[in-house]
């Protein structure tokens, strides 16, 4: 299968079954990001196109990407993932910092050392990674990378508006019947309601809520259940590879962690993420079987559309490509047409 097989690309209205399907085949795997909702599936997508259209304020953007498999079967969309701009926009962006006080009595002479939980806005207004998902059965083909990475390219090419630090909660540690002890012993005091319950409410209602119902006191770990103290910051073992990725991107882990199921928020910096210093920006020069000193690589271009795919490519300048037919044709590139890529 040639790579160029695959294509990243903004989501449109036309998608809602295919990625309705998706959500749902995969059940209770799924992010609760992408609610198993036809019509909050519909409002999510038509943000995006607004985002991509440019009607919406610069600070309320939120991208969808969608990926498509192409092969003799048809076009199949196999993934997904997104990018808001600003986390928080429309309301308090709210995770836990994990920190260490001192207490000590003199008259003891005793010192301790305790790990406590703030609530905090630290990362009001960063970027946000979201919506990650493949299906299964077609992981392990590049697909998971090039829809992750893709938009970091994305990224690249916006920088304008962009904030400057970007993060990504990563999914928290569950037990086999999908329950988080980071729940069940925090949020559901506080709540009163099943998990996903609450994490869908912030998708739907944002997270006013939070703030009224949630504790503004420091959390003392150690009156946790110690299922609950072990599980913070620990990521799920469904989600070690997309916390790998990240790592391997340049990402890091600050003990912040997810108010809901304590799982680890990672943060970057977006001028020191891998994908985007190792790429290169210039013209097409040709289109043509590249076999000779060809190699493979990310090639993203923002005109008509942003959309990322895997191809070929050979070096003609430093700022000239030439570019196989068969990835220049999904990206709906010309000859003198601007990309970006980075090789893989």
């Amino acid at each position: 299968m040639h790579p160029a097989t695959l294509l990243v690309r903004p989501a449109c209205k036309h998608d809602l079954d295919a990625i309705y399907q998706l959500v749902t085949n995969l059940g209770s795997s799924t992010l609760t990001s992408l609610p198993q909702n036809k019509a909050a599936l519909s409002k999510i997508i038509e943000h995006s196109e607004n985002s991509f259209n440019e009607i919406l304020a610069v600070k309320t953007r939120k991208y969808f990407l969608v990926l498509e498999k192409i092969d003799n079967a048809g076009v199949n969309i196999i993934g997904t993932s997104g990018i808001i701009l600003h986390a928080g926009s429309s309301g308090p962006f709210y995770n836990y910092k994990i920190s260490t006080i001192t207490q000590n009595s003199a008259n003891l002479n005793k010192n301790f050392n305790h790990k406590i939980l703030r609530l905090v806005n630290d990362y009001q207004d960063c970027a946000e990674l979201s919506s990650l998902l493949v299906d299964p059965q077609h992981r392990g083909v590049k697909s998971g990378s090039l829809i992750a990475r893709s938009r970091y390219l994305f990224l690249a090419e916006m920088k304008d508006i962009f904030p400057a630090q970007l993060i990504a909660e990563i999914r928290g540690v569950a037990d086999v019947d999908g329950i988080s002890p980071v729940w069940e012993a925090l949020g559901r005091k506080f709540f009163a309601m099943e998990f996903n319950e609450a994490d869908h409410l912030t998708t739907v209602h944002g997270k006013q809520f939070i703030s009224d119902l949630m504790p503004r006191e420091a959390i003392y770990l150690n009156l946790l259940p110690m299922s609950a103290q072990v599980a913070l910051g620990k990521t799920h073992k469904d989600a070690r590879s997309v916390a790998y990725m990240l790592q391997n991107e340049g990402f890091s882990y600050r003990d912040y962690v997810d108010i809901f199921d304590g799982g680890p928020v990672y943060e970057a910096q977006i001028k020191d993420l891998k994908t985007i210093n190792n790429s290169k920006c210039g013209i097409i020069q040709d289109i043509d079987l590249v076999l000779e000193d060809s190699r493979q690589a990310m090639i993203c271009c923002m005109e008509p559309e942003f959309r990322c795919t895997i191809g070929y490519v050979m070096e003609v300048t430093d700022v000239s490509f030439i570019v196989d037919p068969t990835a220049a044709s999904l990206l709906e590139v010309k000859i003198g047409s601007n990309i970006r890529l980075t090789y893989i």
